[in-house]
């Protein structure tokens, strides 16, 4: 089919090594363009995704869910499922009261979608921060593992009933055991209705 104004993939790269796999993206993207077709890209790589879409179709039991950019689906994802695909989260199983959660970390704002439902607060690994200070929540480093240029770290705090995964540059990480303050971007926050609704 030389030239085809629509080309359908299914999971084409899927069976490439990951540096293989980035070298033939690359090609394939390029090769796109020049062709000027339209092309439907089925993945279940959610970085694949947002590296080669215009606009990603999330689906969901057989039905579309959302559809949008990238950027707006990372920030602005319309379900927690989506949010999961997206990114590595801590999740916090919240109350909505008056419009609103109640966490160790202050409270936010709920989205129409959860008012009146269990909500859960998502806090991406890298939108934690660690402080010397006495600012933000008091906790233990319990876990520390080295991811070579970064180390994910687990901490616990008094509150939650999990321990909060960060994600750190590897010569920022503190040791085990270590008792560090915890802070938030309140900004990169998620509230959402749970899933189990």
């Amino acid at each position: 089919a030389p030239r085809p104004s629509v080309l359908f993939m299914d999971e084409p790269f899927s069976g490439l090594d990951p540096r293989l796999r980035d070298r033939m993206r690359e090609e394939t993207l390029t090769i796109l363009h020049e062709m000027g077709a339209t092309s439907v890209i089925v993945t279940h790589q959610a970085e694949e995704a947002m590296r080669m879409a215009d606009r990603i179709a999330v689906m969901r039991d057989g039905r579309m869910i959302q559809v949008a950019s990238s950027q707006e689906i990372y920030h602005q994802p319309s379900s927690l499922f989506v949010a999961r695909i997206f990114s590595e989260m801590n999740e916090i199983p919240c109350k909505v009261l008056n419009g609103e959660v109640e966490t160790i970390f202050g409270r936010f704002p709920v989205p129409d979608a959860a008012k009146g439902r269990e909500a859960v607060m998502c806090i991406r690994f890298q939108a934690i921060s660690i402080n010397k200070g006495p600012e933000g929540e008091l906790g233990r480093i319990i876990h520390r593992k080295f991811l070579g240029d970064a180390a994910l770290v687990e901490i616990i705090i008094d509150g939650l009933e999990n321990p909060l995964k960060v994600r750190l540059r590897e010569n920022l990480a503190p040791e085990m055991g270590q008792d560090v303050y915890v802070t938030i971007d309140r900004e990169r926050a998620l509230v959402l209705a749970s899933d189990d609704e």
